[in-house]
């Protein structure tokens, strides 16, 4: 998306407006057809179409700097429908941020929170899945349907259990180096006693040129004495 319309922006301000033009009824429609875009497979149209929402939801009053919001509650209807068709074309990292913008702006979104656990999944981040996901747990199980609230204990469950698997093959690693090096200790304890049963050959050598030199010595000496 363009750094023209990738809305929101951190700090941009949410506050509801009054409906200006009547321009609500055209986007309720434009927003209509993002979303039979989507259903029909076509989720680079619907972003496109989404994003067009945006632009319009998104305006300046006249005489005020600051962008104002025509619809909010729409407007993060849009920004999520936005987030799943990221999600679709696996732009996990693009996605979060718009999942995350939403949580921030409403904590109890709940597909918003189970969006951004999918990216976290997506990405390798578990634990920081489990943490989101579980503070929203309760709001989810209250207000959720059946077919999200299975999905997003399954999304839960599912980033405990990788969790779980992180920290097993870590305490694996600890303990395969701890043997490792109990072994090494072992086993350059056990080179050393076969070392020292061992003959020493540079020992036996020296001693039978001794021998040598002696009994040379000893027959010179005898020959001597023979004179």
């Amino acid at each position: 998306m363009s750094e023209e319309t990738a809305f929101p922006v951190p700090g941009m301000e949410c506050s509801c407006v009054s409906n200006p033009s009547g321009l609500s009824d055209a986007l309720t429609s434009l927003k209509a057809s993002a979303d039979s875009s989507f259903n029909e497979g076509d989720i680079r149209t619907a972003v496109s179409i989404y994003d067009h929402c945006l632009r319009h939801l998104a305006f300046k009053q006249e005489g005020l700097d600051d962008k104002k919001i025509l619809d909010q509650g729409m407007f993060f209807r849009v920004l999520n429908n936005i987030s799943l068709c990221l999600i679709k074309l696996k732009a996990y990292n693009e996605a979060l941020n718009y999942s995350l913008f939403i949580v921030s702006q409403e904590p109890g979104n709940f597909k918003a929170r189970h969006r951004a656990g999918l990216c976290l999944e997506a990405l390798g981040r578990h634990r920081e899945a489990v943490d989101l996901l579980r503070e929203g747990k309760e709001t989810v199980a209250r207000e959720g349907s059946r077919h999200l609230i299975e999905e997003y204990y399954g999304l839960l469950n599912r980033n405990i259990q990788a969790v779980n698997e992180e920290i097993k093959q870590q305490e694996g690693i600890l303990r395969n180096y701890s043997i490792d090096g109990r072994r090494d200790e072992k086993l350059k304890d056990n080179e050393e006693a076969k070392s020292d049963s061992k003959p020493n050959s540079s020992g036996w050598l020296k001693v039978g040129i001794a021998g040598v030199a002696i009994s040379a010595a000893a027959y010179l000496l005898s020959k001597r004495l023979a004179k």
